[in-house]
């Protein structure tokens, strides 16, 4: 009976030891942070009051990103060195059906070393415009053999761009400058270059992209519209060729603008071949008279 009693007691605290050591996650200062860098990236960093304690060294991060031009390319992510160093397996997935980015590093050694509470674990590349929002459930640790869930304080969302204006974050500067810079281009452009029809186009696209320039709260699809009408009109442009010059010289002598040379009575080119047919006839006179002269010396000289 004794022994059966020592060997239940050493079974039961067998079964003990085996368990799982379930994750106890700090109850506050837990947040993913996603600040801009200064080359339009996103770096990723995490705190973890008691990471270093707990000796964390699995998480998984998931983030939604999403790209405001898809066809500037895909959602990339880039670990950071330490994270390298540290984690045997750092791996992303990104879904462009959900826009959810899984960042997921695992290994042996602890993540957070002591003292510290926050690491970078590295920075999203999504294009010149993205947004990154910090979802629910968006971090899961691991330490033992338990996943959890870890509660985070806050959920921010972050706007990635390269061409916000400080004053009008909806109103991107190179947009602005590109419109302004092809304003200039088409008032360059000459009248007299170009069908009076696709001219005066071009001087309503103008007049609209400086109203909407000089607008401060034109919006970026405003500006971008206007962009696009204005080279619209500046490719629709007709020139004049020959033909089409001549039908307007023909029409402004109708509408008497210039005089017509053909009904004006100057005779100042008939001049030239009057004098021509006058010396030629002088000439020609000329010769008859020594032609004539000659015979009747021949006459004479015969009698």
């Amino acid at each position: 009976m004794k022994k059966y009693m020592i060997g239940l007691i050493v079974a039961v605290f067998a079964f003990i030891a085996v368990l799982p050591t379930p994750i106890k996650a700090a109850e506050r200062n837990q947040t993913v942070t996603v600040t801009e860098t200064a080359d339009g990236k996103a770096k990723v960093s995490l705190t973890m009051l008691d990471g270093a304690k707990q000796q964390i060294s699995t998480v998984k991060v998931t983030l939604l990103v999403e790209p405001k031009n898809t066809a500037e390319g895909t959602v990339s992510f880039t670990f950071a060195e330490s994270i390298k160093q540290k984690a045997k397996v750092s791996e992303y997935r990104y879904s462009t059906d959900t826009s959810y980015l899984n960042i997921y590093v695992a290994g042996t050694t602890p993540l957070f070393e002591d003292g510290k509470t926050t690491i970078e674990v590295g920075t999203i590349s999504a294009g010149s415009n993205f947004k990154v929002t910090v979802i629910e459930d968006s971090l899961t640790a691991v330490v033992g053999s338990e996943e959890e869930v870890v509660a985070l304080d806050d959920y921010p969302e972050v706007t990635i761009s390269d061409d916000k204006n400080p004053e009008n974050p909806d109103r991107p500067d190179e947009t602005s400058k590109k419109l302004e810079e092809t304003i200039k281009a088409a008032e360059a452009l000459s009248k007299n270059d170009y069908t009076e029809e696709s001219y005066n186009a071009l001087l309503k696209a103008i007049e609209n992209a400086k109203n909407v320039l000089n607008d401060p709260n034109a919006t970026n699809e405003q500006i971008a519209q206007a962009l696009a009408a204005l080279e619209n009109a500046i490719g629709a442009l007709i020139p004049v060729t020959k033909d089409s010059a001549q039908e307007k010289f023909d029409q402004d002598v109708a509408d008497q603008k210039i005089p017509d040379p053909a009904n004006t009575g100057d005779s100042t080119n008939v001049w030239p071949y009057a004098a021509v047919v006058v010396l030629s006839g002088a000439v020609i006179a000329v010769f008859l008279y020594m032609k004539q002269k000659e015979k009747d010396s021949v006459k004479s000289n015969k009698s």
